[in-house]
C-alpha cells in the first residue's frame, strides 16, 4: 500500500479510535451522573408519606385563562422543595361548576378557583345542590374581579338591544354561562336567545353573522380580543357594549351575588375603543374555594383540615411578596379580609384574620390606583364608613409618597383622598 495511503489509513483510523474512546467517556460520565441523579431522585418511605401528606391539589381553569397562571404563582410561591412541608399541585378546571364537582369528588382537589357567583346561580337553578354545597363548600379569599365582556356587531350598542337576539355565552356550566343566566334575568332584565359554545367558535360565528353578540367572563385584557384585525373590526362593525348606570346599581343590589364596576379603556383592547373612550361594564370576583373537613372528623378528615390550614396560613403570610416581578398583575386586587356576600369562609381563614390584625391583607394599596389600567374604579364594596375615610385620608399622602405612580396617578390618588373630607 502507497506510503500515502496508509497516512491516510491511520489519520482515519486514529480518528475513529479517538472519537470511540470519547463517547465512551462521555457514556461513562453520563451513566455516572444518571445515577446520582437517581440516587437524589429515591425517597425513603417517611419521605414519600410527608410529601403525599403534605400536597396542596388546585383546580384552576383553562391553559390560555387567568386563574391556570395564578395557581402557578401560587405553586412558585410556597412550594418547599427543602423539607417537603408543602407540595402544590396546579390542574386545569372545567368551568366553575365542573371545579366544584371535582372539589366534591375528585381525589387531589383540595382548592377550586371559581366565580362567586356559582352559588347564587344554583341557589336559583337547582336548590337541592345549592344546599347540599352551601353545608360543604367554604371560600378561603376574594382573589381578583373578571370584566364580564359582551362584544357586538353593528347596529347593538345597548344591552337593551340584545333582547331576542342570538348572544352566545360559553360552554353550558361554564362561567360565562352562569354569569348570563344572572344578568339576563336579574338585572338586564331582557330575554335573548343563549347559545353555548366554547369563546373561539362564538368569535368565529359573530365574524359570520349568525350570532349577534358573544358574552366572555375574562380577566381583561383577553387576547381573544385583543387578537382581531383591524380588518374585522370595521367589517363587521364590532364593539363592547357597556352597561347602564342603572344596571350596575341593580346588579350591587342583589344580595345572593356580588358584582363590581370596572372600565375597558384603549389601552386594554386598541382598535374596539376609542383613545379616552371608557366602556362600563360589570365584573365578578373569582375566589378560592374548599371543601368545609371536619377537624374531629376521621383520620382522612383531619389530615385534610391540617394541609388547608397550613396552605392558608402560608398564603395568607406570603400577601406582599404576590406584587413581585413574575406574578400576575390581578393578584393586585385581591384582599384577604373582604366579605362575601353569600358564602360561608373557611374557619382557619377567619382564624389567621382574626390573629392577625395588623398583617398586610392586600397585595397592592386599597381603592387608590388600580394596577392594571391606571385609573380609578368604583369598589364593590359597602359604602366606606366615615371612619375608614379618615383612615385612608392620614394614609392617601404616605402611600403617593412611597409607590412609583406617574404625575396623572399622583392627581387621582389625591383628588380620591381629598374627596374623602366630606366624610
Amino acid at each position: 500500500m502507497p506510503e500515502a495511503t496508509n497516512a491516510k489509513l491511520w489519520k482515519k483510523t486514529g480518528f475513529k479510535a479517538a472519537l470511540t474512546a470519547l463517547v465512551m467517556a462521555l457514556g461513562i460520565a453520563v451513566s455516572a451522573g444518571q445515577s446520582a441523579h437517581a440516587q437524589e431522585i429515591r425517597m425513603s418511605k417517611a419521605e414519600h408519606t410527608r410529601l403525599n401528606g403534605n400536597r396542596i391539589g388546585i383546580v384552576t381553569g383553562g391553559n390560555t385563562g387567568t386563574y391556570i397562571k395564578l395557581g402557578d404563582d401560587l405553586r412558585r410561591l410556597l412550594d418547599d422543595h427543602t423539607d417537603l412541608s408543602m407540595r402544590v399541585v396546579n390542574m386545569a378546571g372545567r368551568g366553575s361548576i365542573g371545579n366544584l364537582r371535582d372539589l366534591l369528588y375528585l381525589d387531589g382537589v383540595d382548592v377550586a378557583i371559581v366565580q362567586s357567583d356559582v352559588l347564587a346561580h344554583l341557589r336559583n337553578t337547582q336548590p337541592d345542590d345549592y344546599d347540599y354545597l352551601y353545608d360543604r363548600i367554604r371560600y378561603l379569599t376574594r382573589v381578583y374581579n373578571e370584566e364580564i365582556h359582551i362584544l357586538a356587531r353593528d347596529g347593538i350598542t345597548d344591552v337593551a338591544d340584545l333582547d331576542g337576539k342570538t348572544v352566545a355565552v360559553g360552554g353550558l356550566g361554564g362561567g360565562t354561562s352562569i354569569t348570563a343566566d344572572i344578568l339576563f334575568r336579574r338585572v338586564f332584565r331582557i330575554a335573548p336567545d343563549l347559545a353555548y359554545m366554547s369563546q373561539r367558535e362564538a368569535m368565529a360565528r359573530l365574524k359570520a353573522g349568525t350570532i349577534d353578540a358573544m358574552m366572555y367572563v375574562v380577566g381583561k385584557p383577553s387576547g381573544l380580543f385583543r387578537e382581531l384585525s383591524g380588518q374585522d373590526i370595521y367589517d363587521h362593525g364590532l364593539n363592547f357594549v357597556g352597561v347602564s348606570a342603572e344596571a350596575a346599581a341593580r346588579a350591587r343590589s342583589l344580595k345572593d351575588a356580588t358584582y363590581a364596576e370596572a372600565l375597558l379603556n384603549a389601552k386594554d383592547y386598541e382598535g374596539l375603543i376609542a383613545e379616552g373612550d371608557d366602556v362600563l361594564v360589570l365584573a365578578v370576583p373569582a375566589i378560592m374555594a374548599v371543601y368545609d373537613w371536619n377537624p374531629k372528623g376521621g383520620p382522612r378528615a383531619r389530615q385534610q383540615y391540617a394541609n388547608l390550614e397550613n396552605f392558608v396560613n402560608r398564603m395568607f403570610a406570603a400577601v406582599p411578596k404576590l406584587d413581585g416581578k413574575g406574578y400576575h398583575s390581578k393578584w393586585c386586587q385581591m384582599d384577604i379580609r373582604g366579605a362575601l356576600p353569600g358564602w360561608q369562609r373557611f374557619a382557619p381563614a377567619s382564624a389567621w384574620i382574626a390573629q392577625n390584625p395588623g398583617a398586610q391583607n392586600r397585595v397592592c394599596p386599597a381603592m387608590l390606583v388600580e394596577r392594571d389600567n391606571t385609573r380609578i374604579v368604583k369598589a364593590n364594596e359597602p359604602e366606606v364608613s366615615c371612619t375608614f375615610s379618615r383612615w385612608m385620608e392620614r394614609q392617601a399622602p404616605a402611600i403617593v409618597g412611597t409607590y412609583d405612580l406617574d404625575g396623572q396617578q399622583r392627581e387621582w390618588a389625591r383628588a380620591f383622598a381629598g374627596g374623602l373630607t366630606s366624610c
